[in-house]
């Protein structure tokens, strides 16, 4: 009497087929996920913005130098002072360091010791914002937004706003 008994469990080919289907339906969970939303890109461009001045600030006290930031209504520029109009770059004797390009679909307002910046009319190249080796800058307000819905300062627009004073403190705050 012979009898084959069949082994219970699953074999090798099965659990790999599994395994497969499994990945290919997890990567399309991922795919489907929604990518940052306009707050969170919003907020992560004012904390940018934040550590790069910051990080500028120290630079500019470690150096001994000045520093300027150009804002344009989609990025901004730091730059250094390197003499005056006989110095290397422009004719104001400030010098391009580095550009910060605001992702598509975001944008920026500016104003300055409380004035709101006409980008179309800003010099060309003349910093905005100056930040001096003593530790003090031009005192500014930074609204980032999204680009098709900009609003009026203090809108209920979902928007963020970095604030800089002449003491060089700097502080970040989500609007409504």
């Amino acid at each position: 009497m012979s009898s084959k008994r069949r082994q219970a469990g699953f074999t090798l080919l099965e659990i790999m087929v599994t395994m497969v289907l499994i990945g290919i339906i997890a990567s399309f969970a991922v795919l489907s996920l929604p990518g940052k939303g306009p707050a969170e890109r919003l907020a992560g461009e004012s904390r940018r913005l934040i550590a790069v001045l910051e990080m500028t600030q120290q630079d500019a006290l470690l150096r001994g130098d000045q520093r300027g930031v150009y804002f344009t209504e989609t990025g901004y520029e730091l730059m250094t002072y390197q003499g005056g109009k006989g110095g290397q770059g422009g004719g104001n004797g400030f010098t391009s360091e580095r550009a910060y390009q605001l992702p598509a679909g975001l944008r920026l307002q500016l104003w300055v010791e409380g004035r709101l910046v006409d980008f179309k009319k800003a010099t060309v190249d003349l910093p905005q914002v100056l930040l001096l080796s003593s530790g003090e800058m031009t005192p500014f307000t930074v609204i980032f937004d999204e680009a098709d819905e900009m609003a009026p300062y203090g809108s209920n627009k979902k928007s963020y706003r970095v604030d800089g004073d002449v003491t060089g403190h700097l502080a970040m705050e989500a609007m409504r």
